[in-house]
């Protein structure tokens, strides 16, 4: 059984791909991955990932979001509606909770699951303990994973080779989730705004800092004879010097370029836009609200990442109970139909006042509800 160790440091260790990065080894690395060959891009993204501030922001607030679910074994309750198969059901549901219940870095699993969405793929390694369960499911970095063309067999290279070499995997001891990268997008804006900042960088270094012109009135003038030893003498307070200028000398301040009236702003702008637009599929909301210190924004933005937890959750979730559940369950309830399944999701949690608010609502509807529930929130 091939075992990673996350220790590993694959060969590419040390060099930085964002050095001297052009669009088009971007484009040859993407395309080499679509080939299966996907070291090499693997670890662009993840450089990207940590020097691309916008791309960065989104992964974190993601993930973080993600990181706040919960799991739980929930029954089908369309498939139990003519109540013949509770007692089944809930020998599945406890038969799971001990499953699940004993991985130990479950969340870890699932934030990893949704690393998937920004890199195209993520893959946990099986870890069992002396019985034969499942106790670790371990996180595999991306550039240890490429894919025998055109087969797309999944193989792994512990020493992270940009080829299609390396030993095969398969579903026994493995599970993986694959999805469009968003990576991709952000590579290629991040060529886009490295040399977009250079050029605002250059145009600021020559019209950013203000420029000292002398005038010098005629009868300061030394003669032609003097000429050169005035003006050197002079040129030390137009390179930055400081001091008390001769009689007859005054100094003029030529206003600075402003960057306003440059494409550079409105360029940079746009590119965030659309890591935003990419990175948070399509929440307009992330865009379009105020970004002052009043709540409105915050509580747009924190609304579109939560919805999007639900979702990188649930697709999470479907992958864990498809590879581990599934398989579990045909095992321990041979040619028996399965009433539950594995969900990562959000808890709701109300605030005092919302809470009275509901309440309210429903006695004004004419039902009544239990002190406890109203305490429990």
């Amino acid at each position: 059984m091939i075992t990673h160790n996350p220790s590993l440091f694959p060969e590419l260790a040390g060099y930085n791909p964002l050095r001297n990065l052009t669009m088009s080894r971007v484009l040859a690395d993407l395309d080499a991955s679509e080939r299966g060959d996907h070291t090499a891009v693997q670890w662009l993204f993840s450089h990207v990932e940590k020097r691309e501030p916008t791309t960065r922001a989104i992964i974190e607030r993601r993930q973080a979001s993600l990181g706040r679910c919960s799991w739980r074994i929930e029954l089908d309750e369309e498939a139990l509606s003519d109540g013949t198969n509770e007692s089944l059901a809930e020998e599945q549901k406890d038969f799971c909770k001990q499953l699940f219940g004993n991985i130990e870095n479950l969340r870890e699993a699932w934030k990893w699951l949704g690393m998937a969405k920004f890199r195209g793929f993520a893959h946990l390694e099986r870890r069992y303990d002396e019985s034969g369960a499942i106790s670790r499911l371990v996180p595999v970095e991306q550039w240890f994973l490429n894919q025998r063309y055109p087969s797309k067999q999944w193989l792994y290279d512990s020493r992270a080779r940009s080829s299609f070499r390396g030993k095969p995997i398969s579903r026994r001891h493995w599970l993986w989730m694959e999805a469009p990268a968003f990576d991709e997008i952000a590579s290629l804006y991040y060529v886009l705004k490295s040399l977009s900042l250079r050029d605002w960088a250059q145009f600021m270094a020559r019209f950013g800092i203000p420029n000292i012109f002398l005038e010098v009135d005629g009868d300061a003038s030394p003669g032609e004879s003097g000429m050169e030893a005035f003006l050197t003498k002079l040129q030390r307070y137009t390179t930055g010097g400081s001091g008390v200028l001769p009689p007859g000398v005054k100094a003029k301040m030529q206003t600075a370029g402003s960057s306003e009236n440059t494409p550079f702003p409105g360029f940079l702008k746009y590119i965030d836009e659309m890591i935003v637009l990419a990175g948070t599929s399509g929440k307009l909301t992330m865009l379009s609200e105020s970004t002052g210190i009043g709540s409105g924004a915050t509580n747009a933005h924190q609304a579109a990442f939560e919805e999007l937890a639900e979702n990188d959750g649930e697709e999470a979730a479907t992958t864990l109970h498809k590879a581990i559940a599934v398989e579990a369950l045909n095992r321990e309830f041979p040619e028996q139909p399965h009433f539950v399944k594995l969900t990562v999701s959000r808890r709701l949690v109300m605030t005092p006042k919302e809470v009275g608010e509901l309440a309210a609502a429903i006695r004004s509807s004419g039902f009544r509800i239990k002190r406890d529930v109203l305490e429990r929130g």
